[in-house]
């Protein structure tokens, strides 16, 4: 019985590491409610990859953003990636007023992780800020050459 468990916990572990690197489908309610006027309505037209974050407009979101602008150039991925920080000015209004556009998207999924967005596939990765390694392997392996 131990070892049924044991293997249900391996499982399970695998498991949650494979969803945390597999992409996930974008919501396809994001771009239903995402009107040719909103904010970020491009990144969903676009065909190239954009890696996004979010945040309050502080001092913090002020250092995490000069840190990746520096991680996007030094390893060249501002060559293949749009580069969206969200930083919270308080223009995240959907135009038909559903909430459920991409600026709202980006708010909710995108403020304590990174979300890659894949556009030929029309789907995001999310990593943790805090897991950096993770990070570069995903826009490695997603990066168009």
């Amino acid at each position: 019985m131990n070892k049924i468990f044991s293997l249900l916990f391996i499982a399970g572990i695998a498991a949650g590491i494979y969803y945390l690197i597999t992409p996930q489908p974008f919501p396809s309610s994001v771009f239903q409610n995402t009107d040719k006027s909103d904010k970020y309505y491009t990144l969903l037209n676009s065909k190239h990859n954009a890696v996004i974050w979010s945040s309050a407009n502080n001092e913090m979101a002020q250092d995490r953003n000069a840190e990746m602008r520096d991680l996007m150039r030094y390893n060249h991925y501002d060559r293949s990636y749009l580069y969206i920080a969200d930083i919270d000015d308080g223009t995240a209004n959907c135009r038909n007023g559903s909430k459920k556009c991409i600026a709202h998207w980006i708010r909710k999924n995108c403020d304590t992780k990174y979300c890659i967005y894949i556009a030929e596939t029309k789907k995001v990765i999310k990593v943790p800020y805090k897991n950096k390694d993770k990070l570069i392997k995903v826009l490695e392996q997603y990066q168009k050459k």
